[in-house]
Formats: C-alpha cells, sequence, structure tokens
C-alpha cells in the first residue's frame, strides 16, 4: 500500500461546533490515554507515507495531548496540524517550533461575519494568535469552506492576511457526508456564486496569492470550468482514495479507511492494539477493507472523483 496521506486525529473533541462538520463537534468525547496517544505516534513513525494531517476535533484543546505527540511523533516535511486557530499560544508555538513542527492549517471562514455564521465564535482571536504565528518561522495556510456568505468576504479575508505574511489559501466546497450531507443552503451555490467565486479567483491571482481550489466537478458549472482555466488554473482529477493512499488513525488506536466516517462504530478497519498486530497487517487490512461497507456515505457521485484546481500562475 503506498501511502499518500494519513489523518491523525488525536481526539475528537472540540471547542466549537461548525455547522457543516461532517466529523461533529463533540464537547464531551472522550480523551485517549497518554500511554494510547504515545503507541499511536509510534506506530505512525514505524510506516512509511508523504503526508500527515494531524487534526480533530481540535488537536490543540488538551495541552497534555499535544505535549506527548510533539515529544513522540516524528514529523516529515509534509506534517500539518490543521486547527480552529484559537488556542495557538506562544507556549505551543515554540514547542512545536522545538520538535520540528512547521505548518499549520487554519480555519477560516471569510471575515467576523461569515465566519461566525457558521462556526459561532472565534474570529477577532484567531487573528491575533495569526500576528503571534507570524512572528516565529511558522508556514501558515489557510482553509475556507466556500459558502454564499465566505465568497463574498474572501478578498476582504485575504485583504486582511496578506499584510501579515499569509499568503496560501486552500478552498473547497463541503464534503456532502456527516452533517454536511444534511441540506444547508449556504452550501448549495448557484450559478450566481459560482460566477462571484471567478471574479474573486481573479482578483486573487492578481494579488499574487498562492491558491488550491478543491471542488466537486459534478456540482460545478460548465462556464466555472472554462473560466477557471482562462485564469490559468490547471485542473487534476483525482477518485476516492479512501484505503488505497490514505486512512486516518485516532488516539485509541482505531484505523479507518477515511477521516469522514471517524467514530462511527463497526465502520474501523482494525485497532493497532489487537494481539499481535504488525505494521504489515494493518496495512494490509486496510488495503483490503471494502469501502462501499465500511463508508454509510458512499455514492458514485463522491467515489468516482473530486476535482483540484492550481493557478499555473504565482503558484
Amino acid at each position: 500500500m503506498d501511502i499518500r496521506s494519513i489523518h491523525f486525529v488525536p481526539n475528537l473533541r472540540c471547542n466549537l461546533a461548525c455547522s457543516y462538520c461532517y466529523v461533529a463537534a463533540h464537547h464531551n468525547a472522550s480523551m485517549p490515554s497518554l500511554d494510547n496517544l504515545k503507541k499511536v505516534c509510534l506506530f505512525l513513525n514505524s510506516i512509511d507515507f508523504m503526508g500527515l494531517h494531524i487534526e480533530g476535533g481540535e488537536p490543540f484543546i488538551n495541552k497534555e495531548n499535544v505535549d506527548c505527540i510533539l515529544e513522540t511523533l516524528k514529523p516529515t516535511d509534509e506534517t500539518y496540524f490543521i486547527t480552529n486557530g484559537m488556542f495557538l499560544n506562544e507556549e505551543y508555538i515554540k514547542g512545536c517550533l522545538a520538535h520540528g513542527f512547521r505548518k499549520f492549517t487554519i480555519s477560516i471562514d471569510g471575515t467576523k461575519s461569515a465566519h461566525e455564521t457558521h462556526r459561532g465564535t472565534g474570529f477577532d482571536l484567531i487573528i491575533e494568535n495569526i500576528k503571534e504565528i507570524v512572528k516565529f518561522d511558522i508556514l501558515t495556510s489557510i482553509s475556507t469552506v466556500l459558502s454564499k456568505e465566505s465568497i463574498q468576504e474572501l478578498v476582504f479575508l485575504v485583504d486582511l492576511l496578506l499584510p501579515l505574511g499569509i499568503q496560501e489559501f486552500r478552498l473547497g466546497d463541503i464534503v456532502q457526508v456527516g452533517r454536511g450531507a444534511i441540506r444547508n443552503e449556504s452550501f448549495i451555490l448557484s450559478e450566481f456564486d459560482y460566477k462571484l467565486l471567478l471574479g474573486v479567483l481573479d482578483t486573487l491571482i492578481n494579488r499574487r496569492v498562492k491558491i488550491s481550489l478543491s471542488l466537486n466537478p459534478l456540482r460545478v458549472p460548465h462556464f466555472f470550468e472554462e473560466g477557471i482555466e482562462g485564469l490559468g488554473f490547471e485542473i487534476k482529477k483525482y477518485g476516492c482514495s479512501a484505503a488505497k493512499s490514505q486512512f486516518c488513525i485516532d488516539g485509541f488506536g482505531n484505523i479507518y479507511p477515511c477521516y469522514n466516517i471517524l467514530g462511527i462504530p463497526s465502520k474501523e478497519v482494525i485497532n493497532i492494539f489487537e494481539h499481535n498486530i504488525t505494521p504489515e497487517t494493518v496495512l494490509a487490512s486496510i488495503a483490503n477493507s471494502d469501502i462501499k461497507k465500511k463508508c454509510p456515505y458512499y455514492s458514485e457521485e463522491n467515489a468516482h472523483f473530486y476535482a483540484r484546481y492550481y493557478p499555473s500562475r504565482y503558484c
């Protein structure tokens, strides 16, 4: 099994309850023991992979967990913390740097109005924390879920963050699984929204911003793909990679073929603490799992392909 990326979710506990979160925030979710968490980190150290996404829940919500990860896990060049940014104080930042963790992706969904519409709170605190992060040698990108509100505020968000040294923005539509599968008019983009998005992308490219855009091409109007190619974007389409080149592991040692089904009972493939389990056994079990049976959200639309759009200029 050639592993492109692993989603490592130390805990499902989160301080937010975002309206579209497909994992669903669990304010009282159980926390793994430090012994279990350390063993999971050592397991990850024993296998080869390209990218590691440390996420949640909120990965920085518990200091003991963070200290355990930093002291045990060996980061690669493509290891990222994906965070809502509300706990990123100077102590955490210095700890990450001391152990070789230098990449953060922070979730911000537009300026304050759009962000707090779907996340509830935190915008001002996140901006203040970003001002601290950029003082250090940390590579920081911004992840934004596209909604009717966030598209309208993207240029304002970029203009707010560019002077702080943030130049990479990752934009994507909602993943229609979990709570994200529930119909929410804010995330059902109309032709008008796609036309507006084209104009926004044109503006951002001319600001020399680094952009990646992930969209389901079955929901994208034909004129949008034509327009985005005219802006100099390259389009790469790919299929569902669950149990093929990626998997998810939580702090309890449970392995799932995909991050989107994390925490659903009976959907895990294997647990690394089972008797006589080796890394080779784990990878073989993942590769042989039937994603159609394991994923309750499986559909031909989601499984066939997604599309990622990269600007060839200024990228």
